[in-house]
C-alpha cells in the first residue's frame, strides 16, 4: 500500500503561521511526492486559547496553494485545552483518486482521528464518493472496529463555527469560501441563534435540501423557518431551480417561510420567481450577509 502523503508542524511563537508554513515547505520538498492524482485536500488548524485567525488560514492556504495546487481543499478548525495558549498544530491529508479500498480507509481513520476536543472538518459526504462512503458502510456493518464510524447525523465530529472566526469573517467576508458548504451552514446557523431563534441544523446529505429549522415565539405567535444554504463562488449565482425546490417543501410541511442564503447571488429569474411568494420565500445574497455580519465587527 502506499503511504498517504500527511504532513504536520506547530509553533507557538509570534510569527507561527510563517514557521509552520517553512516546516511543512520543507517536508513536502525533502520527501519529494508526485502530486499528479490527487482528489482532495483536507487541513485540519488545532490550536490553544490563542485561536486560529482567518488571516492566518489565509496565509497558510496562499502559500499551500503555490506549492500543491489544488481548487478541492477543506479546512477544518478545533482547539485543545492541553496544548498551550499561543500553540498552534497544522495537518495536511491528501486523499488521491486512484486510492484502493486499504488507503481509504486509512486515509478515513485519519481524517476522524482527534487528539484534542473536537475537530472541525467537512462531512464525509463533502470529501467522499458515495461509492467510496458506500465501502466505508459496508466495512463499518461486517467488523467491530472502533476506528471506523459514522455518526449517527453522518457527520464527522464537527463544531461550531466559533466566534472568534465570525469576527474575522465580518472583517473580511471573502474568507466565507474558504468554508466548506457544512461551515457554512454552520456559520449560518450561528447568526440565526444571534438573532434569537432556536436553531437545528439537518443532517448532511449528499443532494442538499433543507439545511436548518430556525424557530422563533413573538408577541404574534410561533414561526418557524426552513433554511438553504448554498455555499456558492459569486459567479455561481443561485438558479430559479433551487427556489422552486425549496417553495415545494414550504407547501409540504406547513412552515411559516422558506429562507435561502448564500454566499453569491441570485440569477434574475429567481428573483421574478420570488416576487409573488414574497411572504413564503426570503432571499439573502452575498451583500445580505455582510450587513448580517457588521454586529459582530469589533473597531
Amino acid at each position: 500500500m502506499r503511504e498517504l502523503p500527511a504532513f504536520s508542524a506547530q509553533s507557538e511563537e509570534k510569527d507561527r503561521i510563517k514557521i509552520i508554513i517553512k516546516e511543512i515547505t520543507k517536508q513536502i520538498l525533502t520527501l519529494d511526492y508526485k502530486f499528479n492524482d490527487i482528489d482532495k485536500i483536507v487541513i485540519n488548524y488545532t490550536s490553544g486559547r490563542n485561536e486560529i485567525t482567518m488571516d492566518e488560514i489565509g496565509i497558510f492556504l496562499n502559500a499551500f496553494e503555490k506549492l500543491i495546487p489544488h481548487n478541492d481543499i477543506f479546512f477544518g478548525v478545533g482547539s485543545d485545552k492541553k496544548y498551550n495558549d499561543n500553540l498552534l498544530n497544522v495537518s495536511v491529508l491528501i486523499l488521491y483518486r486512484s486510492i484502493d479500498i486499504d488507503e481509504l480507509f486509512d486515509f478515513y481513520n485519519q481524517l476522524i482521528t482527534s487528539n484534542g476536543e473536537q475537530v472541525v472538518v467537512a462531512s464525509p459526504e463533502d470529501i467522499f464518493s458515495k461509492k467510496q462512503l458506500d465501502f466505508i458502510q459496508e466495512f463499518k456493518d461486517k467488523t467491530n472496529l472502533k476506528s471506523v464510524i459514522l455518526s449517527e447525523d453522518s457527520r464527522i465530529v464537527i463544531n461550531e463555527v466559533n466566534k472568534r472566526l465570525i469576527r474575522d469573517l465580518a472583517k473580511t467576508p471573502d474568507l466565507m469560501y474558504k468554508l466548506t458548504s457544512r461551515q457554512f451552514e454552520e456559520l449560518v446557523a450561528e447568526l440565526f441563534v444571534q438573532e434569537g431563534y432556536e436553531v437545528e441544523l439537518t443532517k448532511s446529505t449528499v443532494d442538499g435540501g433543507k439545511d436548518i429549522y430556525a424557530a422563533k415565539t413573538t408577541v404574534f405567535g410561533q414561526f418557524l423557518y426552513v433554511v438553504e444554504c448554498k455555499k456558492y463562488s459569486p459567479e455561481n449565482k443561485v438558479g430559479v431551480n433551487v427556489l422552486r425546490s425549496l417553495y415545494g417543501v414550504v407547501q409540504n410541511e406547513k412552515v411559516s417561510s422558506g429562507i435561502i442564503v448564500t454566499s453569491s447571488y441570485f440569477t434574475k429569474n429567481a428573483r421574478n420567481f420570488q416576487q409573488n411568494i414574497k411572504h413564503q420565500l426570503q432571499l439573502n445574497d452575498f451583500n445580505n450577509l455582510c450587513k448580517w455580519l457588521e454586529p459582530n465587527l469589533i473597531y
